[in-house]
């Protein structure tokens, strides 16, 4: 069970050290209430209410050293509806402002970037609107459904290593799984690294236009509004084996 009363996601200016460190977390808030980085399902509609948009964000930092403590901070995360993962971080003279730009490269007549890219040791593969299995329900047996994915679909580098799954927004509302896998990688890659060992392992069945240092990571779960959520007991978890 997750404590609650353990801080595991902090303002980035209670913890400016970890900015840039490798085995942190870029999170960004959502400035006001009632914006969220989450996709909201309505009863009687067909299509969501997507992710707000806004130039500006409040940045959160966390910090893993390893899957398991990776995991512990995306439940939190997914918890936190107004809360997005970026795989780069705030550059060092930015850490201090209380809301940053969503930007790595100069636009003329903008205000500098505030983002940089990283290595991180994380790093998170989308599979998106693939068949789902047929010998189980698998939105009854989330936990199941999501190794039965890893087997299938995962690269072969990555599928003997443990993960953190997490079915995203459109899990369950749509046809076809809609999964996120998260590993904690040996060496710290940045985004360019990551994209090239992805394009060259992936099989053509990996989104690559996650590995940037700005490209939102998705981590909240779904809103709900006079309907109940189709998958039963856990969006997310942490699977050791795929023998379990």
């Amino acid at each position: 069970m997750l404590d609650e009363r353990v801080p595991l996601i902090f303002p980035l200016s209670q913890k400016p050290h970890w900015r840039a460190d490798p085995y942190a977390l870029t999170f960004l808030k959502t400035p006001y209430e009632g914006q969220f980085a989450a996709k909201q399902w309505m009863c009687g509609t067909q299509e969501p209410v997507t992710y707000s948009r806004t130039r500006l964000w409040r940045p959160f930092v966390a910090r893993a050293d390893g899957i398991q403590t990776l995991s512990l901070v995306l439940l939190r995360a997914a918890k936190i509806p107004s809360l997005a993962l970026l795989r780069g971080a705030v550059r060092e003279t930015s850490a201090h402002f209380g809301y940053v730009n969503r930007r790595v490269r100069e636009h003329l007549g903008e205000p500098p970037p505030d983002i940089e890219d990283v290595p991180r040791h994380w790093l998170m593969i989308d599979i998106d609107s693939l068949a789902e299995p047929d010998g189980f329900d698998w939105k009854q047996e989330p936990r199941r459904a999501a190794i039965w994915a890893a087997r299938r679909y995962l690269p072969n580098t990555l599928k003997e290593h443990a993960f953190h799954f997490h079915y995203s927004g459109s899990a369950g509302m749509k046809p076809g799984l809609h999964l996120h896998f998260w590993f904690w990688l040996a060496r710290p890659l940045n985004s360019l690294e990551a994209k090239s060992y992805l394009r060259r392992v992936g099989e053509g069945k990996v989104d690559l236009s996650l590995y940037s240092a700005v490209q939102p990571h998705y981590t909240a779960d779904p809103i709900f509004v006079g309907l109940n959520d189709p998958i039963v007991h856990e969006r997310g978890g942490l699977v050791i084996g795929l023998d379990e």
